[in-house]
């Protein structure tokens, strides 16, 4: 669905199940990505130029996402502080499209930084907003398993609840291209 469509850019909300290049609309060039089972707002150019102007303020940390995730409140005696920070480094298995957190950098690894705060609690899950500090392949995904909380609906990350997965990019922002103005969108 299209939530804002200039000359140079088209932000879109991407439906879990659609690829964000596949699946994109014609003629647009992705500036970001997210993974085929979550939902949420995209960045796209409409030209070459402004993809490329897009693509450079992503690199320097200019467009900011955050999202929304549902994870278990834990088993007893393992609790998730109200907020805090992840910081891992991540290794990607191209063959299992997967990543996992490994004890040091080496080839193949990167660095992944997160922040979160939980938002509401029930009995058993955990509303949390979280924003990325690094963009990495499944960074959320695997950053959140490996400490034990993995997103309800994914499977691949250990979550007994298999099914859509609770991962929403519903905040989006950046200066605009053209006049710099610092542009907000927003997913409900």
């Amino acid at each position: 669905m299209i939530i804002e469509e200039t000359k140079d850019y088209l932000v879109f909300y991407k439906e879990a199940g659609l690829d964000s290049e596949k699946d994109a609309p014609k003629d647009c060039l992705p500036i970001h990505r997210l993974d085929k089972v979550a939902s949420g707002l995209l960045l796209y150019g409409k030209n070459k130029e402004a993809a490329a102007a897009l693509s450079k303020q992503l690199t320097e940390k200019k467009i900011r996402k955050r999202y929304h995730i549902v994870v278990p409140k834990g088993e007893e005696g393992k609790a998730l502080p109200e907020e805090g920070c992840f910081q891992d480094y991540l290794y990607k298995d191209s063959k299992k499209q997967k990543c996992f957190p490994v004890k040091s950098l080496r080839k193949g690894v990167k660095e992944a930084i997160l922040r979160y705060k939980i938002l509401e609690e029930n009995g058993e899950w955990m509303l949390l907003d979280v924003e990325l500090e690094t963009g990495r392949f499944h960074q959320i995904r695997a950053q959140f398993s490996a400490q034990g909380f993995p997103l309800l609906g994914d499977g691949k990350y250990g979550s007994r609840r298999k099914g859509t997965v609770a991962l929403q990019c519903y905040s989006l922002s950046f200066p605009e291209p053209e006049s710099g103005k610092e542009l907000h969108f927003f997913a409900i």
